[in-house]
């Protein structure tokens, strides 16, 4: 390989290395929001509850089934039903999937500030 090629290399390898980075720091960013100003005002099932789809989500979305969130939370299936159903009203929990026997796993938007709380943008709505 040149001199050119490797110092291309190099450079494309340094510039992925800073933008993983740069998504680590908005993910430790949006935690740390959320134990600021929202995690006091949660039950310990709703913690539990998004704690745990917070670190399954991808780009802001998370798949799982109640069951397998009830297993791992450590809680009663019905406990982590009432967790979410109060979660979506306090604005941190977005269905965009509503699973279910035969429907599949649930999906849901997941929010470190309900809406109300959000920074606006320069358009004037939260931003996502």
């Amino acid at each position: 390989m040149s001199s050119t090629a490797d110092r291309r290399a190099k450079g494309e390898a340094r510039q992925a290395r800073s933008t993983q980075r740069g998504a680590v720091a908005a993910r430790f960013r949006e935690l740390n929001t959320f134990v600021d100003f929202v995690l006091r005002h949660l039950t310990n099932a709703e913690a539990r509850c998004w704690l745990i789809l917070w670190r399954d989500s991808r780009e802001g979305l998370a798949s799982t089934a109640q069951t397998d969130l009830a297993q791992r939370a450590g809680l009663a299936p019905r406990n982590v039903r009432r967790a979410l159903e109060r979660l979506k009203v306090k604005g941190l929990l977005v269905v965009v999937h509503q699973g279910g026997y035969r429907a599949g796993k649930s999906t849901y938007r997941v929010r470190a500030l309900p809406p109300e709380l959000e920074p606006e943008t320069e358009t004037g709505r939260p931003a996502e």
